[in-house]
């Protein structure tokens, strides 16, 4: 009987001081791989002619702000029929 309570007390044992198994911690990150230069390149150039076209629309704007505005639609207009 003793025999069978010593074995039950070593699985015990083995139960409680059992590690896990599964690794659950985070991967590991590469920084070459989290820093994307090209894709920061191409954003940067698409900002930069955003803010060009925005540049020539606004002095275009304000040329016709300072000037009367009027366009010429009546030159050279022959109406469809």
């Amino acid at each position: 009987m003793s025999l069978c309570l010593t074995y039950m007390g070593t699985g015990v044992r083995k139960v409680r001081d059992a590690q896990p198994l599964v690794d659950t911690r985070a991967p590991l990150s590469l920084g070459h791989l989290s820093l994307n230069l090209k894709k920061l390149k191409l954003e940067e150039e698409r900002l930069s002619v955003i803010d060009r076209d925005n540049r020539l629309l606004l002095e275009k704007v304000s040329c016709i702000m300072r000037t009367r505005g009027q366009t010429d639609s009546r030159k050279g207009y022959t109406p469809r029929r």
